[in-house]
């Protein structure tokens, strides 16, 4: 007679926990490869771009950040109000996760340029309300800003706008415009 013994049912399950381990460890290195490979092409920026709600981009080209980007059009869908940018184009857009606390996001870019700025007349309602605080839950650099016109409601408010500004420094509290240049038809301002 021989005496045969079955496998213990803790090693079976033992066995199979670390199957199930590999394979969800397998499917996490999966998904953040595809991930990194879709955020690291430009190809995959701009399917990536075309996927954020309310944003419109035509003829993108160039990868949105660490290089030279431009668009003919995009549009920006802002509540009631319609923002729509004319031949876009940046440098060297670069971000940061939590450039500190409170903040969730850090942007620095160079150059950007927009020929036109057209914002839809909002309709009517009631009146807006002071913000209660400046503090932004982010922190902007800009270099070298230029907008060739802007018109709101149709109307055309300014032809040239060249800045240099840093908004949400000091814990996302102090705002500044290193330099700004103004332009309208009937005057021009420089600070």
């Amino acid at each position: 007679m021989t005496d045969a013994t079955p496998a213990p049912r803790t090693h079976r399950l033992g066995r199979a926990l670390g199957w199930t381990a590999g394979l969800l460890l397998l499917l996490v290195v999966a998904f953040a490869i595809t991930v990194a490979s879709v955020v690291g092409s430009e190809r995959g920026q701009h399917w990536l771009l075309s996927h954020v709600p309310g944003v419109s981009v035509e003829e993108p080209a160039g990868p949105l950040w660490g290089g030279a980007f431009k668009a003919r059009r995009v549009d920006v869908k802002a509540g009631a109000r319609q923002i729509t940018l004319h031949d876009v184009q940046w440098q060297n857009l670069q971000w940061q996760w939590r450039p500190y606390p409170g903040a969730w996001l850090g942007i620095a870019l160079d150059t950007p340029k927009v020929r036109r700025v057209e914002v839809s007349a909002a309709p009517p309602g009631p009146a807006a309300k002071s913000p209660t605080t400046l503090r932004l839950p982010v922190a902007i650099a800009v270099n070298d800003a230029q907008i060739g016109e802007l018109a709101v409601a149709g109307a055309p408010l300014l032809r040239q706008l060249q800045a240099t500004l840093a908004l949400g420094e000091g814990q996302g509290g102090l705002h500044r415009i290193t330099s700004a240049t103004l332009q309208t038809d009937s005057a021009e301002v420089s600070l």
